[in-house]
């Protein structure tokens, strides 16, 4: 159900969630890219993130990934692994070649940064003479543009049911893999994924859409 957007996780209720949690500074800054004059919890309620029940509010799982200090403590998925190989291939036993296994845990919009400012730190620089200018360029080992693009939409379009496995991002010699568990959502298919459009959680998508990660 889930995978054929019968069901959306995001959509569903934590009722044990505790509004201690969440990050206020964040929250503050949605509200001010918005310019939004009216309180927090209004403009949660407006974006469809909290639920009222006879005078309670209750928080939906999407709130709790874009914006609780840590969404780990109610959702064990929310965590993003960086692991550096060396070599073209994962090994394993006598053979195990991981030379660096980084875990991050965050909410969606903080955990983007973080692990953009790790993976600028973390990857290569090359430097060529343009005999054309006679200076040096600078060239990174990948452009930001693709992989930061990797990284957002592992982190908006994650399957969140699917909890025990973290978003991976695999460092080889020769490339990077950005992966995710779980199948593939709704009409999406191998042979029309590159132009069939679909959110599997559209409430964190407008959220990233309106903080300027998505468009």
């Amino acid at each position: 159900e889930y995978d054929k957007g019968i069901r959306r996780f995001e959509e569903e209720i934590d009722k044990d969630f505790d509004e201690n949690d969440l990050d206020y500074d964040l929250l503050n800054e949605y509200k001010e890219k918005l310019n939004y004059q009216g309180d927090i919890f209004d403009l949660l309620q407006a974006r469809h993130l909290i639920k009222t029940i006879e005078g309670k509010r209750f928080f939906k799982k999407a709130s709790i990934l874009l914006f609780a200090k840590d969404p780990e403590k109610y959702i064990p998925s929310a965590s993003l692994r960086y692991i550096r190989y060396n070599g073209v291939e994962a090994l394993t036993g006598t053979s195990h070649n991981v030379i660096k296994d980084e875990r991050f845990e965050n909410n969606i919009p903080n955990l983007i940064d973080i692990v953009k400012l790790f993976l600028r730190t973390s990857l290569k620089e090359y430097y060529f003479l343009d005999i054309e200018t006679g200076k040096f360029k600078k060239v990174p080992e990948y452009p930001e543009e693709a992989w930061l693009e990797g990284i957002v939409n592992a982190r908006c379009h994650r399957a969140y049911n699917m909890q025990g496995n973290s978003i991976y991002i695999k460092h080889f010699d020769d490339r990077i893999e950005i992966s995710n568990s779980g199948p593939l959502p709704a009409q999406v298919t191998i042979e029309n994924i590159k132009n069939e459009r679909f959110a599997r959680n559209p409430r964190i998508a407008r959220v990233l859409e309106d903080l300027g990660y998505v468009r």
